[in-house]
């Protein structure tokens, strides 16, 4: 009876360290061992509490390795209790808030494949390379690690910046350029620099998620448009200016982040003449300009004019942990810099100094070439077997540089969302289409066909290449999608 009672208040205690999050899913637990030790019992009497656990399907044993904290399905897990209390929500014909953030949270975590990434596996990057040149910086100026940096960088890399973008056709200024902590600070320091809350800003469908995400909070109001029809209809373009007075133009005009569209330069220059035109205000998100398979890296809108904020980023192609990205205020230096200060104030010196170095001894146009011959060969083969592995008719884009490929089933295929959960479940990545889009757009007829079209539509990243768990976890999804094994009412659970 003594023992009865013990077993079942380890196991209480373990359950609320599990629902609590202190344990999380596919954690490995303490061993048998050392739960008996930790709460002065027998090792039997440890196993029982673990075997209780196992039995209500908690945690799941595996062998020679231990017992670890059960990955479930998020609409089944007990660990998500809100979700019966929002049944009637997710009910609703446009996912509810809840259930967008959930899935949001889930992107990356608990995952034993790669696809759900945009980035490439630690090889790819000089990780060796840069760590001689940060330990020889070191050695020689101690002072980088604890100096107080002030300006707006370290004068070294901005110089190294602005001569780059000579090569594709900026001219820049070297005071108008910030460095920031990545790509993403870029981007909300320039919205918040040229927008006040309520400012209509008009991006393309499908777009980043964080992106979606930066503009809600920054309380703007967001107008979205297919990627094809923001230059190959310019009087609907035009129309949709005018009709809701646009502020800003948020941008990806090389390798978009999903669908991987490439502007022509063509279409460049009359997307860039249109919104000056209307008095728009240019964003551009030029993150993925270097990851180019051509022959020449394409320009970014800002070649076609100097009032365009440039936004870019060392994050996609030194290492995704080095948080250093960059912006061209073109004109707006003083908000963006006083915003910096009140936000993360500067970036650490240390890290510019490296990749100013880096650049400046030619480090970074040899690792670039590696780094684009091998994402070339990457996208390919990845393509050509989702397209042998899935039904005919689903469609892979075919991108000129980046690190994703956009997957779009057939008519009458299941909804992505859906797909994204059975694969959670299983610990295989994906991102659902439905993500990358707000779905409340510009009118209901247009709304509806970009809803559909996202939601049969899903992100696959190609960066660490067809390993043997990438080419598993696309033929698991396949097979779901040929068989049919993923319920068709699945959807009304979570729309």
């Amino acid at each position: 009876m003594v023992d009865e009672a013990l077993y079942q208040r380890i196991a209480t205690h373990i359950r609320t360290d599990i629902q609590q999050g202190r344990l999380t899913e596919a954690m490995k637990l303490p061993s048998v061992r050392r739960i008996a030790s930790l709460h002065n019992v027998s090792h039997l009497t440890a196993l029982n509490a673990l075997r209780l656990l196992e039995n209500e399907g908690v945690v799941e044993a595996k062998p020679r390795s231990g017992f670890f904290v059960k990955v479930r399905h998020p609409l089944s897990n007990n660990l998500f209790p809100s979700l019966a209390k929002q049944k009637s929500t997710i009910n609703s014909p446009v996912p509810s808030l809840d259930t967008r953030s959930r899935h949001l949270s889930l992107i990356g975590r608990n995952q034993i494949t790669s696809l759900g990434l945009a980035d490439g596996h630690l090889e790819l990057y000089p990780v060796k390379r840069f760590s001689q040149i940060m330990r020889q910086l070191i050695y020689k100026n101690p002072s980088l690690l604890g100096s107080h940096l002030g300006g707006h960088g370290l004068p070294a890399l901005i110089q190294q910046i602005v001569r780059r973008a000579m090569d594709y056709g900026c001219s820049l200024v070297e005071d108008e350029i910030l460095v920031t902590n990545g790509g993403l600070e870029s981007l909300s320091l320039a919205l918040k620099a040229s927008t006040s809350p309520g400012d209509k800003v008009l991006i393309q469908s499908p777009t980043y998620f964080l992106l979606l995400q930066l503009l809600k909070d920054l309380g703007l109001e967001v107008i979205e448009i297919a990627s094809s029809n923001m230059t190959l209809n310019t009087l609907q373009l035009e129309e949709t200016i005018d009709r809701h007075k646009i502020k800003v133009m948020v941008y990806t005009a090389n390798f978009n982040n999903p669908d991987g569209c490439l502007l022509s330069d063509s279409d460049k220059q009359a997307l860039v003449n249109l919104m000056v035109e209307k008095q728009v205000t240019i964003i551009e998100d030029d993150v993925y300009g270097d990851i180019y398979f051509g022959n020449t890296r394409p320009r970014p809108l800002r070649a076609f004019n100097d009032q365009v904020i440039l936004c870019s980023s060392f994050t996609k192609t030194l290492s995704p942990g080095l948080r250093i990205g960059w912006l061209a205020c073109a004109g707006w230096q003083d908000a963006v810099y006083n915003l910096k200060r009140t936000s993360s104030k500067v970036t650490a010196e240390f890290p510019q100094a490296a990749i100013a170095e880096f650049i400046k001894n030619g480090g970074y146009d040899v690792h670039m070439r590696k780094l684009r011959a091998l994402l070339k060969g990457y996208c390919q083969v990845m393509r050509e077997e989702i397209l042998k592995a899935f039904p005919v008719g689903t469609q892979v884009s075919q991108p000129q540089g980046g690190y994703v490929l956009w997957v779009t089933l057939k008519e009458g295929s299941p909804s992505t969302r859906v797909l994204f959960e059975k694969a959670y479940a299983e610990r295989i990545s994906i991102v659902p289409g439905y993500l990358f889009s707000l779905v409340d757009i510009d009118s209901a007829k247009i709304g509806t066909v970009i809803e559909r079209s996202n939601d049969l539509s899903f992100r696959i990243n190609y960066g660490y290449g067809l390993t043997p768990d990438n080419k598993e976890a696309i033929h698991t999804l396949a097979s779901w999608v040929k068989e049919g094994s993923i319920p068709q009412n699945g959807c009304e659970a979570i729309y």
